[in-house]
């Protein structure tokens, strides 16, 4: 998968090859690209970094922790490319919050993901989430 280092003129040529490994991880082919795939795939690779860093299965060294930042800066260019994948973020943690119908396991089936999700979106903060999170 590629990394993305910020503003520079390769936006384009890096999203072009983003396409292509969320496609390649998602169907086995390069060329069945669906944006819905970066909220699939991002959540669970940000909060499993984060599960080896704690579970001290990973050393929390620089590297780690730069592969985990550019894993959310990552994450953070796909919603700025992808504006409706922030809104649908946005909707899964008001619902999270609102609704114990939306807590269950086969509606989210990993609460690391709303975590994950949590850090990309200004809209809220863990103390909105904290209460519904641990009930």
């Amino acid at each position: 998968m590629p990394v993305y280092f910020g503003n520079g003129d390769q936006k384009e040529r890096f999203l072009h090859f983003l396409k292509k490994s969320l496609s390649m991880i998602m169907t086995n082919s390069t060329k069945n690209f669906k944006p819905e795939f970066i909220l699939e795939v991002f959540p669970k690779l940000f909060i499993t970094l984060v599960y080896h860093i704690m579970d001290e299965k990973k050393h929390p060294s620089i590297r780690i922790i730069r592969i985990l930042t550019h894993i959310h800066s990552t994450f953070l260019y796909c919603l700025q490319s992808y504006p409706e994948l922030k809104k649908q973020i946005q909707e899964t943690i008001d619902n999270f919050i609102k609704s114990e119908e939306a807590r269950h396991k086969n509606v989210v089936p990993n609460l690391g993901c709303i975590l994950a999700m949590l850090s990309v979106v200004d809209s809220h903060r863990f103390k909105d989430l904290v209460e519904a999170y641990f009930s």
